[in-house]
């Protein structure tokens, strides 16, 4: 039997199925008028020895669909590995400008506005905040990024 590689949609959908998995396990909520959001499983955040955690790894190889599929299931995007380094960071770092937009925008840095400047329509074209491009907004954001969560209000679209 000959092996080979997953295609991208298969490794999203394998990821959404254990999301979907890891969603369905988790502990019913006893009083639903609590004010407390739910929290995420604990393994969507499961670190290997490096500290590195889906989220870094799926940064790491500029696979958006899987980081967006991660943070909409409640991935913690300010967790840092071993060399202090958080998803944002490791996107940046290895040049996935996509990732690097969303991640942005997910923390309120960077935006996404439907047909403005020249997109087709369905198209997303970013808009850059004055003041510099995506380093300088990653450097200005990397310090406050601990402990940032999704809320369903403040998921990007």
């Amino acid at each position: 039997m000959e092996s080979r590689e997953a295609t991208a949609d298969e490794k999203v959908e394998v990821v959404e199925y254990v999301l979907d998995l890891l969603a369905s396990s988790a502990p019913a909520v006893s009083d639903p008028s609590a004010s407390t959001p739910p929290q995420p499983h604990p393994l969507l955040n499961l670190a290997n020895s490096s500290l590195n955690t889906p989220l870094h790894w799926a940064a790491l190889n500029g696979h958006l669909a899987i980081v967006r599929a991660l943070v909409e299931a409640g991935a913690d995007a300010g967790l840092e590995n071993f060399a202090g380094r958080d998803a944002l960071f490791e996107a940046e770092e290895n040049e996935r400008g996509e990732v690097v937009g969303y991640l942005l925008g997910v923390i309120g840095i960077g935006e996404k506005r439907e047909g403005e400047n020249g997109a087709e329509d369905g198209e997303e074209d970013s808009v850059e905040e004055e003041g510099g491009g995506v380093e300088e907004r990653v450097e200005h954001v990397r310090e406050g990024m601990a402990g940032v969560r999704v809320t369903e209000e403040s998921k990007a679209p």
